[in-house]
């Protein structure tokens, strides 16, 4: 990300979300557990991989670039209004956390919008193939007729790849 707004400390955590890279997001659990099931599960079955001095930890798989705009995302007081994505891959990861997660109701909306602002009109392809990949049926319209707009006939070897790694994605 290209700034580093305010991400959740909550002074009354009960829990650590520890991201890839070893950056500790301290965060109460019924936060989480009402905008995703997934957290709800984890935090229900007593899933920590690893116990801190102080809280409960759960060692996640993204970094703390992707993991910070999930819960600014989602958690309250912190919202930013427009982060900035250093590359498409990056978006595409939060997409990622977004749907591994389960975020349910407006705030898939709002990672959609983040996503869509800054990507769309160059990466109409991809995007195209990440809603598809994703059942986000709501999207696909949005996506295809951005794709409308590219004006040359033979697909760049950007387009290419993304299409290349749609089929992969749907075993075609």
């Amino acid at each position: 990300m290209q700034s580093q707004p305010r991400t959740p400390d909550d002074p009354n955590a009960d829990v650590i979300l520890r991201s890839s890279d070893g950056v500790d997001f301290r965060v109460a659990k019924r936060i989480l557990s009402h905008v995703s099931p997934v957290f709800t599960d984890l935090f229900a079955r007593g899933f920590y991989l690893q116990q801190s001095t102080t809280l409960p930890t759960i060692i996640l798989k993204e970094s703390s670039g992707v993991l910070g705009v999930l819960l600014r995302l989602i958690y309250p007081g912190t919202a930013q209004e427009n982060p900035v994505f250093r590359t498409f891959e990056e978006a595409q990861l939060f997409l990622s956390a977004i749907v591994r997660y389960q975020v349910v109701g407006s705030y898939k909306e709002q990672a959609w919008k983040l996503v869509n602002c800054q990507f769309l009109a160059e990466h109409p392809v991809s995007i195209y193939a990440i809603v598809c990949h994703y059942g986000w049926q709501n999207l696909v319209e949005v996506a295809a007729q951005e794709t409308l707009k590219i004006r040359e006939l033979a697909l760049s070897v950007q387009h290419r790849k993304a299409l290349r790694a749609f089929k992969a994605t749907m075993g075609c």
